[in-house]
């Protein structure tokens, strides 16, 4: 059982996270949002919504303020699509949220922030009934985004 107390329980996210960085330096901006045929999604939409889907599951849930810039629900929560977008995206702030969020979550996880978790159930049936619920689902969420937009990078 993970102990969302331990620095340990969050180094796969870390992990992932940093990947997906480095992912976004490999490109630039016009190839992370090409849609190759076949896709609705570019990398940098699969990128964008590992991070605001965990501000959502994670704060959201929880009646907490979010950490993301207010735009990127509109942009990156699940069902949107890239091609009816009307705003930018920084990807240097993209970068560097990706890279701030997770310390942020474990902090706010040992001051006791998510008491108020309300009950949530996946688009993939998964019911969430508590933060710890919620960090173990993104574990598995941003790892499954990620694998789509690594197979993304072989088609741009």
């Amino acid at each position: 059982m993970l102990d969302f107390h331990d620095t340990k329980s969050y180094e796969s996210l870390r992990a992932v996270r940093r990947n997906a960085v480095s992912l976004l330096e490999q490109f630039s901006e016009a190839q992370l949002t090409t849609i190759p045929e076949g896709y609705n999604n570019h990398i940098l939409w699969n990128v964008g919504h590992m991070l605001t889907s965990q501000q959502l599951l994670c704060y959201a849930m929880a009646d907490q303020p979010l950490h993301i810039p207010a735009h990127y629900p509109g942009l990156f929560r699940k069902g949107t699509n890239p091609r009816e977008w009307t705003e930018s995206v920084d990807i240097g702030e993209l970068k560097a949220l990706l890279a701030s969020t997770i310390g942020l979550l474990e902090k706010d996880y040992r001051q006791g922030l998510f008491k108020n978790y309300k009950l949530y159930t996946t688009s993939f049936g998964v019911p969430l009934a508590s933060i710890e619920d919620a960090i173990l689902f993104d574990h598995v969420h941003e790892s499954v985004h990620f694998g789509i937009a690594m197979a993304l990078r072989k088609r741009i």
